[in-house]
């Protein structure tokens, strides 16, 4: 399955292993966010706000 990562706009084929892809299949109109993205605003957010996780 393609997704377009909602940040980065490049596309990324997500399989069944993936931990997002039954997500995916139940709601094939839910944004996506690759991980590399993810990560990026979860360091951002932490970083701004001096919350660690």
């Amino acid at each position: 399955m393609l997704k377009k990562c909602l940040s980065c706009r490049k596309e990324y084929t997500i399989s069944s292993t993936h931990a997002q892809y039954k997500k995916m299949t139940q709601n094939p109109s839910a944004l996506f966010i690759c991980d590399y993205c993810s990560s990026n605003m979860q360091k951002d957010a932490q970083a701004s706000t001096g919350l660690k996780s």
